[in-house]
């Protein structure tokens, strides 16, 4: 239950402070944001992914700097490299073993208390994490009256919730030694708060911090902007808020950082490089097109007139034009450059290399290499390393998703273990019937153990995801020695299983 203490202001403004290790990744991160968000965000940026070409005068460069970012094309391969890892990882729904009686309360359906299940707050928790490399999840509980029990809480909305904090948000933290164990002792929040009214919206950030005081008891304190007559930030306002989880204190931080202790470089932040050098690149082909087939105009003998005003030669000549150009000076020539060689050859050439590193760094979904063709056994192990990495990715996760869901059930009051594995199986190569059958003959020879059979028959998706080994060997014994017809066994099957159900629920 939470006991927030009353507002007191605090001039110091260091709760503003960030990690130097966020100050490194932060640039990365806004690469990655843009290069996901896709062509828009890239172009918004304008000069910063794609240099400007002097001009003459600014209103020149300006000019054209305008018609080059036009014409360039961003294609949007971090974005697509995204989905497809994140679609690898959600292939299967994520393994879930917990008690019958907690998966049976539906806990598990409002997760967030913003009406997403655990799946889809995890789907979408997780490819916020791999597009950054960083973020975190916070096991919060809203003020509670005193009094309440718990059924009045529930009714109320007041229940534990996770809420992901993305990267930008995680902005301070700090490591200490518990009894010989480190573990996270401090950590920094940001969030954004509409102070808007009906139909307006008005955002400020502020501060939420989680800490262990000198008893070793976890408490939060809510750091509140106080803003001058020029909307600057003056002082905070801290709110402490002592946290206690059915009537006791804890002695733990209820946040986890994922996939990592903490932020490593992007996984796909060498892809979003190659994105960007990609769109350069086709930039520069598509703007050489352009002026190669448009050619540029020459004229000697004359002399453009001054704009008096601005001091700027003003006076254009259209090229294409349907009317003919008029040059006073007898002496004056008119004539065009045409294009010739191959330099625009050499544009294209860089582009398919960029492309070719892309396609190595990541899948050949993305950019299939044109001058070799795989077999399947070699594209297999041309995609093992980069399976591995993502693989290691899911675990880690998973291990860090299984404690915060541990401390979940228990602050909800129920008993037991949980765990959550994400799927880290990307292989879709089916194994040959054959090598099937020869597994299972050795099988029945007492070569191989039964249940090596089964795991692989589930990584093969040949078995029901839920499917345990128990149920498979009952299944098994029961088509063996029963005698009893199909339907039968099958309605004994769904017996047995309403019979654990309810000896849980017991």
């Amino acid at each position: 239950m939470y006991i927030p203490s009353e507002p007191v202001k605090t001039p110091d403004l260091s709760v503003e402070n960030k990690c130097p290790l966020y100050l490194t990744r932060e640039a990365q991160w806004k690469v990655m944001r843009d290069c996901i968000e896709g062509s828009d965000a890239v172009k918004a940026a304008g000069p910063e992914y794609l240099p400007k070409a002097p001009g003459k005068s600014k209103i020149e460069t300006e000019r054209r700097y305008a018609a080059f970012l036009k014409r360039a094309v961003y294609v949007n391969f971090t974005g697509q490299a995204l989905d497809i890892m994140h679609g690898m990882i959600f292939r299967r729904s994520p393994a879930i073993q917990a008690p019958d009686n907690f998966i049976d309360s539906g806990a598990l359906g409002n997760i967030d208390n913003r009406g997403n299940g655990l799946y889809q707050f995890l789907s979408d928790s997780v490819r916020d994490v791999m597009a950054t490399g960083f973020g975190g999840i916070l096991l919060d509980m809203p003020a509670a009256p005193e009094g309440l029990t718990v059924e009045e809480a529930e009714k109320m909305g007041i229940r534990p919730h996770l809420k992901y904090y993305k990267a930008e948000d995680i902005d301070f933290w700090r490591f200490d030694n518990f009894n010989g164990v480190e573990r996270l002792s401090l950590v920094k929040l940001k969030e954004r708060v509409d102070r808007g009214s009906m139909f307006v919206h008005s955002y400020e950030t502020r501060y939420r911090v989680l800490a262990i005081n000198e008893k070793g008891e976890y408490y939060q304190t809510v750091y509140d902007p106080v803003k001058d007559a020029n909307g600057k930030v003056v002082e905070y306002t801290e709110t402490v808020i002592p946290i206690t989880v059915n009537g006791n204190p804890i002695e733990y931080i209820p946040f986890v950082m994922l996939p990592f202790g903490e932020p490593e470089q992007p996984p796909l932040y060498n892809l979003a490089v190659l994105n960007i050098a990609h769109y350069q690149s086709t930039a520069d082909f598509k703007n050489g097109v352009h002026i190669s087939t448009l050619g540029t105009g020459w004229i000697t003998g004359h002399e453009a007139k001054e704009d008096e005003e601005h001091k700027e030669q003003n006076e254009s000549i259209t090229l294409g034009d349907d009317a003919f150009l008029m040059i006073p000076e007898p002496e004056a020539k008119v004539g065009k450059i045409e294009f010739a060689g191959e330099g625009l050859a050499h544009s294209e050439k860089d582009i398919d290399k960029i492309e070719s590193q892309m396609a190595g760094l990541f899948l050949k979904d993305i950019a299939p290499d044109k001058k070799t063709s795989e077999t399947a056994e070699s594209a297999y192990v041309h995609r093992a390393g980069e399976n591995a990495r993502l693989a290691t990715l899911a675990r880690n996760i998973s291990v860090k998703v299984t404690q915060i869901l541990q401390w979940f059930m228990e602050w909800k009051g129920y008993e037991g273990n949980i765990s959550l594995q994400l799927n880290y199986d990307y292989e879709t190569m089916s194994l040959d019937p054959n090598i099937i059958n020869s597994i299972a003959n050795i099988s029945g020879q007492g070569k191989f153990p039964l249940y090596s059979v089964f795991w692989i028959l589930q990584q093969q998706e040949l078995v029901e995801p839920d499917m345990t080994y128990d149920d498979f060997i009952y299944l098994i014994d029961m088509e063996q020695l029963s005698g009893l017809t199909n339907k039968e066994i099958y309605d004994a099957f769904k017996s047995k299983r309403a019979q654990e159900h309810r000896a849980v629920k017991a």
